[in-house]
């Protein structure tokens, strides 16, 4: 029965996101609209969990109808930079990982910041000659001391080998470096740098997969 129920519950929210927007076209409601768009986009690339490793593109579609929804829950405020370096953008990567990290950086660094210009940069690099896929994803924000910084490393380097992920880290930073380091191995991961008062930079290095390199 919960089986069933989790099959029935995430297309019965789907088919409502599209019913309503729908709706709010025929009410010339543009921007709920484009919120209902984004968000059923989302969530359908969410919970179509036949692949684990999916192109980088794809991740990206995902991270950018997110920020659509947050620029017009915030009117605007936040000014994102998405660079994609040669053709890294063919390259396979475990699915779900952008979003969550962006998140946390608007939330937790860019939010309480108060600057009149917040701004979130991704970048995205195929590094051949290591075999990596690196990504950073970086924040102008309120940024974390030293000490903070340190213990969040700490904890990254030990969610493979213990068990740190709390229930309120679903979404979290632990949660995705749990799932990398269990597609990828231990090596790969996140890794975090920081200054208070100047932003928060997440360094992700996953392997090099799909047409930039043979598996």
């Amino acid at each position: 029965m919960k089986a069933l129920q989790v099959q029935i519950n995430p297309h019965f929210l789907y088919n409502t996101l599209q019913t309503m927007g729908s709706i709010a076209s025929l009410r010339n409601a543009p921007e709920i609209k484009a919120m209902c768009k984004s968000l059923s986009n989302m969530f359908r690339y969410s919970i179509k969990m036949r692949d684990e490793w999916v192109p980088v593109k794809e991740e990206l579609t995902h991270v950018r109808n997110y920020l659509i929804i947050i620029n017009k829950r915030y009117g605007d405020i936040l000014r994102t930079r998405i660079v994609v370096e040669g053709a890294a953008n063919r390259c396979l990567m475990p699915k779900l990982i952008f979003q969550p990290i962006v998140e946390n950086c608007i939330e937790h660094g860019l939010t309480p910041s108060g600057r009149p210009n917040k701004l979130l940069k991704l970048k995205v690099h195929a590094d051949h000659d290591s075999g990596l896929l690196m990504v950073h994803i970086m924040d102008n924000g309120v940024g974390m001391a030293s000490a903070k910084v340190e213990k969040l490393n700490g904890d990254l380097a030990a969610s493979f080998f213990h068990s740190t992920l709390r229930k309120d880290d679903s979404i979290g930073l632990l949660n995705v470096q749990t799932r990398i380091r269990m597609l990828c191995g231990p090596e790969y991961g996140l890794s975090v740098a920081s200054k208070v008062g100047s932003g928060t930079v997440v360094t992700i290095r996953l392997p090099l997969r799909g047409e930039e390199r043979d598996v």
